[in-house]
């Protein structure tokens, strides 16, 4: 089993870590990752059930300088990608994706890969 530690410098540094390990599996771009990472932020903060809502939105807007329009297409290309879930009721980052923290700020991720070839 290969062993790797990656230091961190605070919970955004260990959030937007955290997605890089497993955005190589759902494809997300750098902006992507970037605009995941302060919703995740904003969650884990306030554990919001409708996540999506324009005040949140806006907050994200604001913290990345971008506008409404784009933040819409990411949130949109990130639903594609199923990295989030946006329902009538609620919505929210797909639960693989929130870290389960239990006292320190350490995650281990097991990779199991099975061969289905011929």
């Amino acid at each position: 089993m290969a062993n790797f530690k990656i230091g961190v410098k605070s919970d955004k540094d260990f959030y937007y870590k955290w997605l890089c390990a497993l955005s190589g599996f759902m494809h997300l771009t750098k902006k992507e990752l970037l605009i995941l990472c302060e919703f995740l932020c904003i969650y884990m903060d306030t554990k919001d059930r409708d996540l999506f809502k324009t005040s949140n939105r806006q907050e994200v807007r604001n913290r990345l300088g971008i506008t409404t329009h784009n933040i819409n297409n990411y949130i949109n290309a990130l639903k594609n990608k199923r990295a989030i879930i946006i329902g009538e009721d609620s919505s929210s980052i797909t639960k693989t994706l929130i870290p389960n923290i239990n006292g320190e700020k350490k995650i281990d991720i097991v990779i199991k890969l099975r061969y289905e070839g011929s």
